[in-house]
Order: C-alpha cells, then sequence, then structure tokens
C-alpha cells in the first residue's frame, strides 16, 4: 500500500511535469490560418417549375444587393445533379461570423436591399418571394487557400 501511493504520485508529478513543456509547445504553434477565404456555401433546390423565377430574383434582385456592398457575388448553376444553384457567400470574420445570430453581414445586405427596393418592406417581399421558390437547400462551409501574398523586391 505504502508503495503503491508513492508511485502513483511520482507518476502524476513526473506525467505533469512532461505534459506543461508540450502543452506551451502546443499553444506557441497555435496559430490562425494565412491567406485562406472562408465561405458559406448554400446549394438550392426550386420547386417544379420555379427556376426561371428563382433565378430572375437571385440574379435582379440579390446580386445587385451584394454589389452595392461591394462584395463579389458567386452563383452556379447546375446543369447536372440534385440542385439548381449553389450560392457562395465569403464569411467576412471567418468562421467567428457564425457566432452571430443575426450577422452585421446579414443586416448590411438587408439594409442594401432596402435602399435597392426602396424600403424594409419591399426588401422583405422579396425575401419572402425569393423562399418561396426554394423546394430544399442544405449549407455547408467551406475554405479556399489563397496564394501568398507578393513578397516586395
Amino acid at each position: 500500500m505504502y508503495k503503491r501511493i508513492p508511485l502513483a504520485i511520482t507518476t502524476a508529478i513526473v506525467s505533469g511535469a512532461l505534459l506543461l513543456p508540450v502543452s506551451a509547445t502546443a499553444q506557441d504553434a497555435l496559430k490562425k490560418r494565412e491567406n485562406v477565404s472562408y465561405y458559406r456555401v448554400v446549394n438550392f433546390d426550386f420547386k417544379p417549375g420555379h427556376n426561371d423565377a428563382a433565378w430572375e430574383i437571385l440574379y435582379d434582385k440579390i446580386a445587385p444587393a451584394v454589389r452595392s456592398m461591394d462584395k463579389e457575388f458567386v452563383a452556379l448553376d447546375w446543369d447536372s445533379g440534385p440542385w439548381d444553384s449553389t450560392v457562395y457567400i465569403v464569411l467576412e470574420e471567418g468562421y467567428g461570423t457564425l457566432e452571430y445570430s443575426d450577422s452585421p453581414q446579414g443586416a448590411a445586405f438587408m439594409e442594401a436591399l432596402a435602399k435597392q427596393e426602396g424600403g424594409k418592406e419591399a426588401a422583405e417581399k422579396v425575401m419572402k418571394d425569393w423562399v418561396s421558390h426554394i423546394a430544399r437547400d442544405s449549407q455547408d462551409l467551406a475554405h479556399a487557400h489563397l496564394p501568398p501574398p507578393a513578397k516586395t523586391k
């Protein structure tokens, strides 16, 4: 009994002493990715016969509002597969953007849409109309590695 207690204490002390430097080294190695953009990827399957109306809203209402914010708009219209369209939304604060219940990015978009459409109610109507054409959707997260910044001479 006496031999086991000191052995257990010694093992705990040695383990702790060995883990501390490893832990500090691991903390030193932690750093954010550089030259990476983060995206919310939203896939849409429109209700049968609703593709043209949905694309009209996407390209004639939503895209111009996004571009008015000096943001890029990327959408793919699929020729095969289960989805009709996929929209890539840059997460400006990386995955931290997802921490907001109502993101500043989403609020800025709704402001831009309201300005474009002539008011908050009109913007909400556009979004309600947009959603009415969607049968189902899915959201995923992705990142893209960007080329390193050019080195100055």
